[in-house]
């Protein structure tokens, strides 16, 4: 067949074959296969530009009438397809971004098709950057699992097993219980079972708990201010989370002004958000506090009450401004993706963020108020 060739020019003809742009030009033995493209009308008559079937050179407009369309069924599309797939996997292995080149070793581990094996083995000799060889690693040890004798299926279960694959996890637990395996085979197997079940648990545990401390982290940045306003003010502030609502409306107001005036800059709107949304926040805070909450100091009820009305306002003041339904706030390119800690675990970038941030924010308070002559008056 022709896709064995893995000629370039061929491999094109059957992506077109594939989506219908192949045509019979004439009758009978005198027929010329030709490969169609775009189509227009001329009068009454519909036309198509047509080419030939290798070189692509160009033959013309001619009636789409005058042509027969070569039709591939779904067997031949079937065909068709592995080789339109490894071609493309070859074109996104010599990218130069690593995260495309992992992505083709994750496709070919999950169709896992014999014929791959070495094309990973190849570019796994090439390969330098650890995520994407422990990638091929990966697809390889799944191609042979799928494919092997049975000694290379005992080697494979053992790879697989080493590197953690989660994505081997299933046909590893079909060679455990498979009683045509042999004994080798499914102890391997069953070893290597063991082995990612005792990874997935870690890495659960690691996730949940880094996913409790970014949670945490937002309460405590919620709470620094509700602790600091009534243990040194005695005021009970029902309006913190409108005052807090205000400050992500303000990063939302910056980003669209970034996005409208400078797209170019886009990704630094963050940058001038942080502070902009602490401004609007505190200045509406310090509108409260000198318009009304001064003259009610020592009267908690009352300031419960006032600041909870503030609260409503604030509320309808940004539903009438904004709607009522939620708006999107969207992260910059270098807060975008994450920090791959260990097999099967991510550490978002927003997530580290918000934890830096946070403890930022709480040292600061700290300093400010038990490291300075200014915060030791304020704290007494």
């Amino acid at each position: 067949m022709i896709g064995n060739t893995r000629d370039p020019k061929w491999l094109e003809f059957l992506g077109a074959l594939r989506d219908g742009n192949v045509y019979a030009r004439g009758k009978g033995g005198a027929a010329e296969v030709v490969v169609g493209g775009a189509k227009s009308t001329r009068g009454d008559q519909d036309v198509i530009e047509i080419v030939t079937a290798y070189d692509r050179k160009p033959l013309g407009t001619v009636p789409v009438s005058s042509l027969t369309e070569i039709a591939a069924d779904r067997r031949l599309r079937i065909a068709i397809k592995p080789f339109l797939d490894a071609d493309e996997t070859r074109g996104q292995f010599a990218s130069p971004d690593a995260e495309t080149r992992r992505g083709a070793a994750m496709k070919l581990g999950h169709q896992a098709a014999a014929g791959a094996a070495p094309v990973v083995e190849a570019v796994l000799a090439k390969e330098t950057v650890p995520r994407v060889r422990h990638a091929l690693e990966e697809a390889l040890g799944l191609i042979r699992l799928a494919h092997g004798e049975a000694a290379v299926r005992v080697l494979a279960a053992q790879s697989l097993g080493g590197l953690h694959s989660f994505d081997a996890l299933p046909a590893l637990q079909r060679l455990a219980a498979d009683p045509a395996a042999s004994r080798a085979e499914r102890d391997a197997a069953t070893s290597a079972v063991r082995q990612i079940e005792r990874w997935s648990l870690l890495v659960r545990t690691v996730e949940t708990v880094f996913q409790g401390a970014s949670l945490a982290s937002i309460l405590l940045l919620m709470s620094v201010g509700l602790a600091i306003v009534f243990g040194l003010m005695g005021v009970i502030n029902m309006a913190h989370g409108e005052l807090m609502a205000l400050g992500a409306y303000s990063t939302f107001v910056v980003q669209n002004v970034f996005r409208a005036r400078w797209p170019q800059w886009f990704d630094a709107y963050f940058v001038v958000a942080l502070p902009v949304s602490f401004v609007v926040a505190a200045a509406v805070g310090v509108v409260l506090e000198r318009g009304v909450i001064r003259r009610l100091y020592g009267r908690p009820l009352e300031t419960l009450l006032l600041t909870w009305g503030a609260s409503l306002i604030i509320q309808q003041g940004l539903r009438l401004w904004f709607g009522a339904a939620n708006v999107d706030v969207s992260s910059p390119r270098w807060l975008s993706g994450g920090f791959a800690l260990m097999n099967g675990l991510t550490l978002p970038f927003n997530r580290l963020f918000i934890i830096a941030l946070a403890a930022v924010s709480v040292l600061g308070m700290y300093g400010l108020l038990f490291r300075t002559d200014r915060g030791l008056t304020i704290a007494r």
